[in-house]
């Protein structure tokens, strides 16, 4: 039985992504006519619970507000984020092998 707070918050959850599009397209739009120095900044959540996918979207507000406050920096975070899949060990070899594959092949 679904009690009325998690339907609501499911309807939350399936709201925020279309958000965050709008949001990075706006951002976007925004940064075209700077230039820019991409930051390559590489993030492990464990998208499968509810503190993960909090996580993702709590840092994505935060860069999209911060650089809405300070759109002189010429210097842009770009995330790319990874699933640990509820196995520490697991994610920190992804993690690791993420890195050696951009290092070696010059590719973010």
């Amino acid at each position: 039985m679904r009690w009325p707070k998690q339907v609501k918050m499911e309807r939350t959850t399936q709201l925020l992504p279309h958000i965050l599009i709008v949001l990075c397209l706006a951002t976007m739009q925004n940064a075209c006519g700077n230039t820019t120095i991409p930051f390559h900044v590489g993030v492990v959540l464990d998208m499968g619970t509810l503190v993960g996918k909090m996580g993702w979207t709590s840092i994505s507000m935060a860069i999209d507000d911060f650089y809405a406050l300070h759109s002189n920096y010429t210097s842009r975070l770009v995330l790319h984020p990874r699933d640990s899949k509820n196995d520490v060990v697991q994610a920190a070899a992804s993690g690791i092998c993420s890195l050696i594959f951009s290092l070696v092949t010059n590719r973010y």
